[in-house]
């Protein structure tokens, strides 16, 4: 137990505990004030210089390190900090997300529950519950990580690169994770028949992901890659359409290498630009824009 005392004031007690969570030593700390309930906070890495606390509603002044485990109330600053620092929830957040994504992809949404979840982090289950209300919310998130990186992966892949090659990586980064995206996805749309929630969410993250593609494709305009005179939103659901169609197509018997041949001649025909494009864009440096 730690106590400080401010000139004039009553005594505050404070008990500081440590302990390792997600690779992290925090301290929680909790204090007592005459007339009040104790509150809670958390603290990320070593203890601060500076330390600013409340209890509910209740502001209390700024503490500072005297020295080695006291602290002295200096001066009385009416302050507010969250119960948990801004910057530390967002990493452990982040790893709930990516926790839960390999093991949604390995087990299905189904078959993957919060308490293993927690588990495999080395945590308690209400404190993923802190972060995602149920499980839903945290597929939503799931899903938004998906989508980065499904953004990363098209990057990657035309990275200087011709549109030809580009394709082609695409085509069997894309192969390499159909077998499990596939059995989630088929899992999640047979949930989805039954629950609105998540019906809503899959058809949220059919639009986001379409976004994403079509925000590529609007990129590779502006470099001459593609053809300027096409909608980018059309292509992206022909070219989304395509490549899935495809790759279920694989799932089914047909040889990957032929279904790699048929994405690359259909992307090849479906964004080309004519000699006569391909000429004022040399010239002038940009395309047109589609009507």
């Amino acid at each position: 137990m730690l106590m400080t005392r401010a000139a004039g004031s009553p005594h505050v007690y404070m008990n500081v505990i440590r302990f390792s969570f997600l690779n992290r030593m925090i301290f929680v700390a909790w204090i007592v004030l005459p007339g009040l309930h104790a509150g809670i906070f958390l603290l990320s890495g070593l203890i601060p210089k500076v330390i600013k606390l409340t209890i509910g509603n209740i502001n209390l002044p700024r503490v500072y390190i005297k020295n080695a485990g006291f602290f002295t109330v200096r001066a009385i600053k009416v302050c507010r900090m969250p119960r948990i620092i801004s910057g530390y929830r967002e990493e452990v957040r982040k790893k709930i997300v990516e926790a839960a994504y390999s093991l949604f992809l390995q087990k299905g949404y189904h078959g993957t529950t919060m308490e293993e979840i927690a588990n495999h982090l080395g945590v308690t289950k209400p404190a993923i519950y802190q972060y995602f209300p149920g499980k839903e919310d945290l597929y939503a998130a799931v899903a938004e990580h998906g989508r980065e990186e499904l953004a990363a992966i098209l990057e990657r892949s035309f990275d200087n690169r011709d549109l030809r090659t580009g394709s082609e990586v695409l085509f069997d980064t894309l192969a390499r994770y159909t077998p499990q995206f596939n059995s989630m996805y088929s899992e999640m749309m047979l949930l989805a028949a039954h629950n609105e929630r998540i019906r809503s969410l899959l058809r949220q993250d059919r639009i986001e992901d379409i976004r994403v593609v079509e925000r590529f494709i609007a990129r590779q305009q502006g470099t001459g890659l593609i053809s300027g005179h096409l909608n980018s939103r059309v292509l992206a659901i022909a070219c989304d359409a395509l490549v899935n169609g495809l790759l279920i197509d694989i799932m089914a018997g047909l040889d990957k290498e032929e279904a790699k041949k048929i994405w690359i001649a259909a992307v090849t025909q479906l964004t080309h630009m004519d000699e006569k494009e391909k000429q004022a864009f040399r010239k002038n440096g940009t395309v047109p824009v589609p009507e």
